[in-house]
């Protein structure tokens, strides 16, 4: 994760938060622990390291027991995969009535790069840069309102409130 994906959970993070679940939450370079106070983090990754709780796909998990959380994160993600789209509904399907999504991801005019190391993307690495459109269109198809998709340098920025909150 870079400056700008941390300074946009920095602006956009709900004020009460009490579990915050992030995905795709392997630190590269960086987290955002440091931007939730004394809320119950729980991190994602299809791989395991420093800020992995559960080795888990995205595209199909759901949390555990009763609890949802008060916002999903989901920071640089999105370019490293094709299942992009089933990740975003899949989060829709669970996220609660009122919660936040705030999602970052490599935007058009980005250079590719790889999901191991943010250095040249690797033979069998699949990649694609994020569309501000197409991730609006997911979001909203995911049940997410109050939608904003924003482009910012070579970042696409989106935020939403799952809807009947």
């Amino acid at each position: 994760m870079h400056q700008r994906a941390h300074d946009f959970v920095a602006a956009n993070l709900p004020d009460k938060l009490s579990y915050v679940v992030e995905v795709g939450s392997r630190d590269i370079n960086g987290g955002i622990k440091d931007l939730l106070g004394d809320a119950r983090y729980h991190g994602i990754d299809i791989e395991p390291g420093r800020g992995v709780d559960e080795v888990a796909d995205g595209a199909s998990w759901v949390p555990a027991g009763k609890t949802r959380p008060d916002a999903i994160i989901c920071l640089e993600v999105l370019e490293h995969t094709e299942m992009w789209p089933d990740i975003i509904m899949q989060i829709g399907s669970w996220a609660k009535p009122g919660s936040t999504l705030l999602v970052t991801a490599a935007g058009p005019k980005r250079k590719p790069h790889s999901a191991v190391d943010g250095a040249e993307v690797r033979d069998g690495e699949w990649y694609e840069n994020v569309r501000p459109d197409a991730l609006q269109e997911v979001l909203e198809a995911a049940g997410f309102e109050d939608v904003t998709v924003v482009e910012v340098a070579d970042d696409v920025q989106g935020k939403g409130v799952r809807a009947g909150g």
